[in-house]
């Protein structure tokens, strides 16, 4: 049996139809298995969840985030929530959980410009 990268075990895996104990094997930042944990393959990292929930990465389907420097005020107050970029914001949103976005364009730039900055700009790929 290959060894893994990581191993999640001792959690209850939630997803839409079921709640249910089981481990998951992690390699190269996807999950490769769900199962009984004495099937696991051995990992390099062991992340006990006992007693804890195991979810999925949640979508947030409506943000707006600001292309840098758009505003005056952004510049001025980086600490403002109101005003994430799309590094901030989707580094914010990882660490709450949610693990894809659609962001709404506030500016009237071509759709593929913006897909392409964000290819570029993103920091989080799982």
């Amino acid at each position: 049996m290959n060894k893994v990268d990581t191993i999640v075990k001792n959690g209850k895996i939630v997803t839409s139809s079921n709640v249910f104990e089981a481990g998951i094997a992690i390699e190269d930042g996807k999950i490769v298995q769900i199962s009984n944990e004495r099937l696991l393959p051995p990992a390099e990292e062991v992340i006990n969840a006992n007693g804890k929930l195991i979810l999925p990465g949640m979508i947030d389907p409506h943000v707006h985030f600001l292309w840098p420097n758009i505003s005056r005020d952004r510049i001025d107050r980086p600490w403002d929530p109101r005003f994430h970029d799309f590094e901030s914001g989707t580094e914010s949103a990882a660490f709450g959980g949610v693990t894809t976005i659609i962001d709404f364009n506030q500016i009237n730039r071509l759709i593929v410009v913006r897909i392409d900055y964000f290819r570029r700009h993103t920091i989080l790929n799982v």
